[in-house]
């Protein structure tokens, strides 16, 4: 009867309180950073969680000014790293459109002082790579 009714209308909000606190990542991926733990308050909406989604490694890279007319998107290029057996094949997704001086992480005598421009490819899901991972670009 009664109590029937009650206990089953608590469960339902029991279990509607518990939805309302758990949420679902729109889609799988890595977990790159934790922003709160266990235990701790977060404000509704906050971001618990930044996800690198597996098709949302690329690849960054510089090319000196003289060189650029070889790059294009959608252009094929060869990435290379430390410990993989054989090199991925990237795509060309962006091209800036400022040019910039070399950056101060490339060590090169030969470039420095040159103007470069920043170019991202899209590494395929399965490449192995690891982010921040140092690469080589054959264009």
């Amino acid at each position: 009867g009664s109590a029937t009714s009650s206990a089953e209308a608590q469960k339902r909000a029991a279990a509607y309180r518990l939805e309302e606190r758990s949420s679902e990542a729109p889609e799988g991926g890595r977990i790159e950073e934790i922003f709160y733990r266990v235990g701790e308050y977060v404000t509704p909406g906050q971001p618990v969680v930044s996800i690198l989604p597996p098709r949302g490694l690329k690849v960054r890279f510089f090319v000196p000014e003289a060189e650029l007319p070889e790059i294009s998107i959608g252009k094929t290029v060869r990435v290379k790293a430390d410990g993989l057996a054989s090199p991925v094949d990237a795509s060309v997704s962006f091209i800036s459109h400022d040019a910039e001086f070399t950056p101060p992480v490339i060590y090169s005598r030969d470039t420095r002082g040159k103007l470069v421009f920043l170019i991202e490819a899209d590494l395929p899901q399965e490449a192995g790579f690891h982010p921040g991972l140092p690469v080589e670009v054959d264009w």
